[in-house]
């Protein structure tokens, strides 16, 4: 689902109910007010916010995140590393980047 920022705030939408998140545009400004806004919804809902950059499989949360995890990863990693190590069911995916040529491949699978 393709949605504006300017919905996103003002919806009062639930975040967290997406497991895949992909935020992509030119104006730098508002990708990091976008990428912030959802983050602090994640850790409002108890998740752990990885920002390793790396996506763990096995990982779990921690003792105050309800076992529940969000991986932050900047830039566009291979879509096969994202989607092929997640359980979705506890673990969601943020990505953040500005366009690119490789960001339509993964809006695809998005």
């Amino acid at each position: 689902m393709k949605i504006k920022p300017e919905i996103l705030f003002t919806k009062n939408e639930d975040v967290t109910l997406y497991k895949k998140i992909l935020v992509t545009g030119l104006d730098l400004t508002l990708l990091k007010h976008v990428t912030e806004f959802i983050i602090n919804q994640f850790k409002n809902k108890k998740f752990f916010i990885n920002i390793s950059g790396v996506v763990d499989g096995g990982m779990s949360g921690d003792l105050f995140s309800d076992k529940k995890v969000l991986f932050i990863l900047g830039g566009l990693p291979q879509k096969s590393m994202v989607l092929k190590n997640l359980d979705f069911s506890y673990q969601s995916v943020l990505i953040s980047s500005s366009n690119t040529n490789k960001t339509r491949g993964l809006k695809q699978d998005f």
